[in-house]
Formats: C-alpha cells, structure tokens, sequence
C-alpha cells in the first residue's frame, strides 16, 4: 500500500486508509492497518488520536506505529535494543537505527523485496524482543522504543491462520 500513498506522514497513512476504506462500498475491507513511524514527524500523535476515534466507531482500523521507525523491528531480528533514538551527528532517530541496522544487515534498503524471505527464521527471536522493549518502553511511561509490528503479525494470523502457519514454519 505504501508505494502509492500521497504522503508517507502518519497523518497521510490514516488519511489514505479512511479513503480507501469508504471507496471500497461494494467488497469493504476486513480491516485496515496504518503502518507508520514515529521518527521527526510532527503529526504522530495526531495520526493514532484518529486511529482511535476510528476505532470507537466501530470501524475497523489498527495504528502499527513504530518508533522511531520500522527499521527498528529489523534492528531486533539481529540484537535487542532498549536504547532511546535521539538525532545524532546530522542523523534523524530513523537514520541512528538505520545506521545500526546496517551494522549486521549491510544490504538493507527500504522496499526490500526480500525482506521478509531473508529474515523469517529470525522471526520469533524479533517477536520476543519487541515483547521485551514495548514492555519495558510502557513500564517507564514511554513510547520509545516501540513496535507494533508484532501486533499486526498476530492479527494476520488470526485472519489467515494456514498461511500464516505456513510463511513462518
């Protein structure tokens, strides 16, 4: 969904989403998932406020927000991280983990076809760490660092339990 999306903001992702929610009258979704990250932008908590109204209505959305990024779930498949992303040396929080990250993934890109083939038996391993860091992250009251990303795998597996079974055993 994200290729064509006006705007990557999370204000754009749930504004895309309620578009192509209300545009699909005749075979509406189940669900829809609003994958966004937290990183410098400065509509976050605007963007899972309306999640949340939407969700009181009644309508089926889920924010799977991470921060500061979705790179963050990736930095986990290869080490546990409790550590707060700040900007440094130029970088944003996004480009701190992005630079970790490349520590053990080097050929990393955004939009990676096979990003999900190259880390599926580190998969569980990842799962249990967000586990960790969201707990420890809710513990002390913060938001940082997070990941959702665990909560949408676990509602696709609930929506397509054989496939799911299959893709990651």
């Amino acid at each position: 969904m994200a290729r064509d999306l006006r705007g990557t903001d999370p204000a754009s992702v749930v504004r895309e989403g309620k578009e192509r929610f209300l545009r699909e009258k005749a075979d509406p979704f189940d669900a829809v998932f609003c994958v966004f990250d937290r990183d410098s932008h400065a509509n976050y908590e605007s963007a899972l406020s309306q999640i949340k109204d939407l969700r009181g209505s009644k309508k089926p959305f889920y924010a799977i927000p991470s921060n500061p990024c979705f790179e963050f779930w990736v930095l986990l498949h290869f080490e546990l991280s409790f550590r707060p992303y700040l900007p440094e040396g130029g970088l944003s929080p996004c480009g701190v983990v992005g630079r970790e990250l490349r520590r053990h993934f080097p050929e990393y890109d955004k939009g990676m076809e096979t990003l999900f083939e190259r880390l599926r038996s580190l998969m569980p391993t990842a799962r249990d760490r967000a586990e960790r860091v969201n707990r420890d992250s809710e513990g002390k009251g913060k938001d940082a660092p997070h990941t959702a990303i665990p909560h949408l795998l676990e509602i696709l597996q609930d929506f397509f339990p054989e496939e799911f079974s299959r893709l990651l055993h």
